[in-house]
């Protein structure tokens, strides 16, 4: 946990699972990163920056006194993505076809094996009526945990997913499993998924772009005509726009670079455009106004980076705070 102050608890503030509210499980796992590597290290980073959080705040008060407790980063994932990632980097030496074929099937079977590891975790949560947080990691981590709000939830679910991205790859550099691919291996879980609404999108293959206009589930607001709304001091409507679009409940995923590049720019994917954090923050507070439920949330592909870290933590701190 953090090595200089050896405290595992988040904000400092000592806390158990049995009277917490929020149980955050930190994902250190950046296996299938395209670009930029580093969020496996993002949870340790966050934890040590959550010492640096005033625990007072100007909109929702004393945060803290909901009761956040925060897992012990798992070493199996540690090891698991650690394996993985040699395998990758063994992988790009490599050109033989058959080579490829195996290695990357192998490599998809270890990732199930980390997507099974949050989806029991999340299960035993949600049963406990508390809400599971996840902080990655990369984003691929997500899929257990919205696999498990579809188990334990019994009302249809909307999935509120920010990011600069589409992530309807049918695969990413050969792997189905990958980071660029989470949203549309969402799509594929059986279920009660309501839809998906996806906010700041603002890069995206022609491929991606097509099946998402085909699928009647999935409404995205892309970031040049969040602009418009901007531009127009109408930011409001399309929180209204959003909000109509979602049902009563909501897991909420957020990739940090949904958010202007500004705030996060070593991000493994940064891209310029985005969201403010107060942009973010309205969003939530208005599906709250309407008495929507957010039964869990994540914040994904934060870099090691100090800054970007600090940014994180404090967007996690405001998150809880508006959520009832």
């Amino acid at each position: 946990m953090n090595k200089k102050t050896n405290n595992p608890y988040i904000f400092d503030i000592k806390s158990n699972y049995n009277e917490s509210k929020f149980i955050i499980l930190p994902v250190p796992f950046d296996g299938t990163s395209s670009y930029r590597k580093s969020s496996q290290n993002a949870p340790l980073s966050i934890l040590q920056g959550s010492s640096q959080v005033d625990l007072f705040d100007s909109d929702f008060g004393h945060i803290y006194r909901k009761n956040i407790y925060m897992e012990r980063i798992s070493q199996f994932v540690v090891r698991l993505n650690f394996y993985i990632c040699k395998i990758a980097t063994y992988l790009k030496t490599k050109h033989l076809f058959m080579d490829k074929y195996f290695i990357l099937k192998k490599v998809n079977n270890l990732m199930t094996l980390n997507n099974n590891f949050v989806y029991e975790w999340a299960v035993n949560v949600l049963k406990d009526k508390k809400i599971p947080v996840i902080l990655g990691g990369e984003h691929s981590v997500i899929k257990g945990v919205i696999k498990a709000c579809v188990k334990c939830i019994e009302n249809p679910i909307s999935i509120l997913h920010i990011d600069a991205h589409l992530d309807m790859r049918q695969s990413y550099q050969f792997l189905k499993n990958s980071h660029a691919s989470i949203i549309r291996n969402i799509t594929k879980i059986t279920g009660n998924i309501h839809n998906i609404v996806q906010i700041g999108i603002r890069d995206f293959s022609f491929n991606e772009y097509k099946n998402v206009k085909l699928n009647s589930n999935i409404f995205v607001f892309l970031d040049k005509d969040i602009r418009k709304y901007r531009l127009l001091n109408a930011f409001y409507i399309l929180t209204n726009n959003i909000i109509s679009r979602l049902s009563e409940y909501i897991y909420i995923t957020i990739d940090i670079d949904g958010l202007d590049s500004v705030y996060c720019p070593n991000t493994g994917t940064p891209v310029p455009g985005g969201l403010s954090f107060d942009q973010v923050i309205s969003i939530i507070k208005k599906i709250q106004a309407h008495n929507k439920k957010v039964i869990g949330f994540d914040i994904c592909e934060t870099s090691y980076s100090f800054n970007d870290s600090i940014v994180a933590v404090r967007l996690l701190y405001k998150i809880i705070g508006a959520i009832k």
